[in-house]
């Protein structure tokens, strides 16, 4: 009985000696794997990943989302299409920043034409279109979700063209602000969402050079 005894101890402890080695391999297992993961592009971690999280769970009823073959959606089209739209979006983006300060050589024709005396209120006109861009996205993010990105577009384009032309046109330096306000709302629509029509249009792999570029 005692023999049986001393060797049954004896297990025991060959037991707590051999568990550490165990554990061990085990995190080099687990550290050989990661290495592993480190090593595969990033696009095929993300999608094995989301193709396990996705096995035996049903879509969620509400859910709305593209097929990933689907012609209609942006990503996929041809890049000729891709560049036309995006093309637009860019020279969007630039013509619009430009009409807040293009106006500033000429305040002093402003103050002159509408017999304002305030160097103030002048100064004003041309920074109360930055107004309208603190404002606008307020506004239109929301809709974007709602409407789409397309209508915004044509919609903001035609009321920005026509605040300009009656800022242009106003008889009194109120009228000219209150255009230039409504200018400034109108056109923060491409530098609102054209961050989201890259998204749309572009892949993971380039969209950060995409975004740069539109960003300068």
């Amino acid at each position: 009985m005692a023999h049986a005894h001393h060797d049954a101890g004896n297990k025991r402890e060959e037991d707590l000696h051999q568990s550490p080695e165990i554990n061990e391999g085990s995190e080099i297992d687990e550290k050989r794997s990661a290495s592993d993961d480190d090593l595969r592009p990033r696009s095929e971690i993300t999608a094995d990943r989301e193709k396990t999280a996705g096995q035996g769970n049903e879509p969620h009823p509400e859910l709305v989302d593209w097929e990933t073959d689907d012609p209609e959606r942006p990503v996929n089209w041809p890049n000729s299409k891709k560049c036309i739209n995006l093309g637009l979006v860019f020279f969007f983006r630039f013509l619009t920043p430009l009409a807040s300060s293009m106006v500033a050589p000429v305040t002093g024709l402003i103050q002159s034409d509408l017999g304002l005396e305030s160097d103030t209120i002048a100064s004003f006109i041309v920074s109360i279109f930055i107004l309208g861009y603190a404002v606008g996205p307020l506004v239109i993010s929301p809709l974007s979700e709602v409407y789409g990105r397309r209508p915004l577009y044509h919609v903001n384009n035609v009321l920005f063209t026509c605040w300009n032309v009656g800022a242009a046109l106003a008889p009194t330096w109120g009228a000219v602000l209150a255009f230039r306000l409504l200018a400034g709302l109108a056109g923060s629509c491409a530098v609102t969402i054209g961050s989201g029509s890259i998204a749309d249009c572009v892949r993971k792999e380039r969209r950060g050079l995409v975004t740069t570029i539109f960003s300068k």
